[in-house]
């Protein structure tokens, strides 16, 4: 049996795994217990004392499902590269891709980073990745604290990614795979069993609301439309969903008909519902891969990096830097040898497809689209952080951050955080869909009762985005400090 952990921001899956062989599955056993809202956000652990009771209530209720798991991450704030590269040996695609991520050096801090290899050919597919050691570090102190001894530490994308390519559960030439999890959803495109490309969204309904389904339609025609616009050979022919029950996949597939687009969940787990688990079930499925991501050996080495003499951290930059020439100029041999005749004959046919105004829209819908996806993350990060400095707060703790989301309802999205002790103000920035759900939230707040007073001035209208950002300062009541 293999062990396999993934803490979301709702919950702590736990999975064993018993596979014959490399590809025969002869049991899947999935295990949860509640988080406390707030105590993960993005992947980031806010609230560690709250992790470490949920891990050590694991221990004494699944004891055996602990032993030696794998652990599985998933962060926007993790960085990952699809790439080609020559037939290298670990180390030197180590140097690869440390020269590759030294780009990110000036924006992030301390990065530690690997990479997975897919596919063996006259090039290998490489799927890199780098987060910050500060982010790695919360998770591997934890499970230290917990006395857990981690096998491995595994990042979703590349789990699903091994998942889909290793094991013939999808027979249509271009699909995608659609992971659910809380109101987060991560988009991978497969042609010809290969991986192609991936993208997060955030969802904004409820997922009892039929503004819910209309909204995973609307994502899953943006991807179809992307497709299309990058002139992809394969047509998307089906689109799988991980944490969706048969109800709603029932009312996907309703809205999907007209256009024969295959609606469904994995074939190996025909449990709906199971399927929340897919994070640690992929992971635990492909523990034994040559040349595969493992953060936590790659934790250990980075530290062991730290103190490196010069003469030997200057070997490894060098190295990086021949591995990285040397694949520039295969890269560029590759070119000479293509026939020039084609490569007019495709750029006079790119440039007429680029110019046709159809398709210049759907470009410009594109790029619209990843604007935002990178707008939404840097708020992500920005919240984050804001929510770390809250929690540092002596009194101000999970269960009270927990009120706050609950009176949302479902409502109100939030952009910023802020809490100064020295007053007992917290400050909220959100986005409301209507002026009326604005006024309801504030009014759902004062009925609290740790809260003294709201100053609110109203909100701005987003006409073109149809949503209305406002501003609270919330003044707490002296003395709630035991709350």
């Amino acid at each position: 049996m293999q062990n396999a952990i993934y803490i979301s921001n709702q919950k702590l899956q736990l999975v064993s795994v018993d596979m014959q062989g490399k590809t025969n599955i002869k049991k899947i056993i999935c295990q949860s217990l509640p988080i406390t809202i707030g105590s993960i956000v993005n992947g980031k652990i806010i609230c560690p004392e709250e992790i470490l009771q949920v891990l050590q209530n694991a221990k004494t209720k699944y004891p055996h499902m602990l032993k030696n798991p794998i652990l599985v991450i998933d962060s926007s704030l993790i960085i990952t590269k699809k790439s080609y590269i020559p037939v290298l040996n670990k180390r030197q695609i180590t140097s690869a891709i440390a020269n590759d991520f030294t780009y990110n050096a000036n924006t992030m801090q301390e990065l530690v980073y690997d990479a997975a290899v897919y596919k063996e050919n006259s090039l290998n597919t490489l799927l890199s990745c780098g987060l910050e050691k500060s982010l790695l570090e919360s998770y591997t102190n934890i499970f230290k604290r917990a006395d857990i001894v981690l096998k491995k530490i595994d990042i979703a994308l590349n789990a699903i990614i091994k998942y889909v390519e290793d094991f013939d559960f999808f027979p249509e030439n271009a699909f995608i795979f659609n992971i659910i999890d809380g109101n987060n959803m991560l988009s991978l495109l497969f042609e010809n069993g290969v991986y192609n490309f991936s993208t997060r969204y955030r969802l904004l309904n409820s997922p009892e609301s039929p503004e819910f389904i209309t909204e995973l339609d609307q994502q899953l025609t943006s991807l179809i439309q992307f497709n299309i616009a990058k002139k992809s050979p394969e047509p998307i022919k089906a689109s799988y969903y991980s944490g969706l029950n048969i109800k709603q996949l029932q009312a996907l597939s309703e809205k999907n008909a007209p256009r024969g687009l295959k609606i469904a969940t994995p074939n190996l787990l025909n449990d709906p519902e199971l399927t929340s688990f897919i994070f640690p079930i992929a992971s635990g499925m492909t523990i034994n891969v040559k040349n595969d991501i493992n953060l936590l050996k790659a934790e250990k080495k980075y530290g062991n990096d730290t103190a490196t003499s010069p003469k030997k951290r200057t070997k490894q930059i060098l190295e990086g830097i021949l591995v990285a020439l040397t694949i520039m100029f295969l890269g560029y041999f590759m070119f000479l040898e293509t026939s020039s005749f084609m490569m007019h004959s495709k750029i006079d046919k790119l440039n007429t497809y680029i110019n046709e105004p159809e398709h210049q829209q759907e470009y410009s819908e594109v790029v619209t689209n990843e604007n935002q996806l990178s707008y939404i993350n840097a708020e992500i990060s920005a919240i984050n952080q804001t929510i770390a400095e809250t929690n540092s707060a002596k009194w101000f703790n999970s269960a009270l951050m927990q009120d706050f989301y609950e009176a949302a309802k479902g409502e109100i999205s939030f952009d910023n955080f802020a809490f100064t002790e020295k007053n007992q103000t917290f400050v909220i920035d959100a986005i409301a869909t209507s002026e009326q759900a604005a006024a309801n939230y504030v009014t759902r707040l004062k009925k609290l009762a740790f809260v003294e007073s709201i100053d609110y001035q109203g909100y701005t209208k987003d006409d073109s985005l149809s949503q209305y950002y406002f501003h609270l300062e919330c003044l707490l009541k002296a003395g709630e400090n035991d709350v």
